[in-house]
């Protein structure tokens, strides 16, 4: 009996010493959890709303915010709003792929297909009723920001869904706008020139180029030698994929004005190589323009 009670009293002090929470801090919704840690419990409001067409699953606020924000605003909303986790579906997901995602991040999938993204604040929704106790709770709000940031691994972790990543800088956005709305491009090289879209399916090319695709301004110098041009006409966009040796996920934006802009694309699987993916797509459609 002693044994059993020593084995309980681990269990309990492994969940404790974790951070997982009581069991009145873990909230479901459409068979999906999220915990939240005893530490943070006080210091904030979990919403699950029971009906929801745009797929909200959990909001959490942090609490002295939206006390304090109501009292001076009693008709406005989102006072310490930190983060919503959605579930949506592929035609959901792929109408946020087209657009800027300005406070909104893909981050998993799980066995049926379904995409959860993760919304934030793009602005600052910290409030108090004063400046002192601005300055006094201030590392609290930073603190819980920080602890906000985890929730999508966590969630992951705990609701076993699979990391699913999205790059969504404006050339992911154009390729997006080629696979979902049939957007017009043209892609050339000097070897048979400039070839228009036809009978490609192109979402083996572009959805390889966004999909666990993170893309980063390169502050260096563009490489040199022949690259892959990928064009719209219709919005005076270029891009171009760089052939060079250990520069192959390199991509200058070229702008109407004649400014320049280079892009570092870092894929998660490091054997794909941009350019290598955007000249096997020229090469089909060269192919299909052959057989006219």
């Amino acid at each position: 009996m002693l044994r059993v009670c020593k084995v309980i009293a681990a269990v309990f002090m492994f969940l404790l010493m974790t951070g997982c929470a009581s069991a009145e801090n873990v909230y479901t919704n459409k068979g999906l959890k999220l915990t939240i840690p005893d530490e943070y419990a006080a210091e904030v409001i979990v919403e699950v709303p029971a009906q929801d067409t745009k797929g909200e699953l959990f909001t959490v606020t942090e609490k002295k915010s939206q006390e304090a924000g109501k009292k001076e605003y009693p008709d406005g909303g989102g006072f310490g709003w930190l983060f919503t986790i959605a579930k949506v579906d592929d035609a959901k997901l792929h109408d946020l792929l087209c657009g800027e995602m300005s406070g909104v991040e893909v981050f998993a999938t799980d066995n049926e297909g379904n995409h959860y993204i993760y919304c934030h604040a793009t602005d600052v929704r910290y409030v108090r009723e004063n400046n002192e106790a601005m300055k006094r709770d201030q590392n609290d709000w930073i603190k819980v920001n920080d602890w906000a940031r985890e929730i999508p691994e966590k969630f992951i972790q705990e609701n076993n869904l699979q990391e699913e990543i999205y790059a969504n800088s404006d050339l992911a956005i154009n390729l997006a706008q080629i696979m979902y709305k049939g957007k017009e491009y043209t892609i050339s090289t000097n070897e048979f020139g400039v070839m228009e879209s036809k009978g490609v399916d192109v979402q083996k090319y572009a959805y390889k180029l966004i999909r666990d695709a993170q893309y980063e301004i390169a502050e260096e110098e563009a490489p040199d030698g022949e690259y892959v041009v990928l064009n719209f006409p219709k919005s005076n966009e270029r891009y171009d994929f760089f052939f060079m040796p250990g520069k192959e996920n390199y991509v200058r934006k070229v702008y109407m004005d004649g400014q320049e802009m280079l892009y570092k694309i870092e894929f998660a699987d490091d054997t794909i190589k941009a350019s290598e993916v955007m000249h096997n797509w020229y090469k089909e459609l060269v192919a299909k323009n052959a057989k006219g």
